[in-house]
């Protein structure tokens, strides 16, 4: 990361934070008063139904880009990178991301040597960094995946369709997230942290 920070600060480089995010047709459950002897049921159509959000979370003005499929794979992962690129076409792109096999196998290889073919690494359209495995702290975007899922399920006694609960979460891309961790990475922050 701060290999690249002079250039993230010049915004050559745009930083995202990507991860995946799966909302179910139960996702909506939640709860609620009741008299202790009756049973509340909020019924939801297509229990079963799922989509695979693939969501970016800009670590500078944390904006939040997001894009649904039906599936989180190598192809799915793809086309989302090319969502960024379209997004900023004359930007060099850095993304932080989790261990997911899709991440570094497959189709996003593949993707990556195409972009950035001839390059310098330093001149790289598109540029991957992994998170240590097994950590999700390290990732601000769980963050919003958390808003999201708990906006759903404040208004749960409305969500009785899966497209209701799909809207809902999809109001997370209309806010930025001002997020105590978003800049964990950049250097004035990492050196002004203490080791315990």
């Amino acid at each position: 990361m701060i290999d690249h920070w002079a250039a993230i600060e010049r915004k050559d480089i745009i930083p995202y934070y990507v991860d995946e995010c799966h909302v179910l047709g139960d996702t909506a459950v939640g709860y609620g008063w009741a008299p202790s002897d009756h049973v509340v049921a909020v019924p939801v159509a297509q229990p079963h139904a799922r989509v695979s959000y693939f969501g970016a979370l800009n670590m500078m003005d944390g904006s939040c880009v997001l894009a649904a499929y039906p599936t989180a794979n190598g192809d799915t992962t793809v086309a989302f990178l090319h969502t960024l690129r379209a997004k900023h076409p004359k930007n060099q792109l850095l993304i932080l991301w989790d261990n997911a096999r899709y991440h570094y196998k497959g189709d996003v290889p593949a993707f990556l040597d195409d972009v950035n073919m001839f390059r310098n690494p330093d001149e790289w359209a598109v540029t991957c960094k992994r998170f240590a495995p097994r950590d999700p702290k390290q990732n601000p975007i769980e963050h919003v995946w958390h808003i999201g899922k708990q906006s759903i399920r404040r208004c749960f006694r409305k969500m009785n369709t899966f497209d209701a609960i799909c809207k809902k979460f999809e109001e997370i891309r209309e806010n930025h997230y001002y997020l105590s961790n978003l800049r964990m990475y950049i250097p004035e922050y990492l050196s002004n942290s203490q080791s315990i």
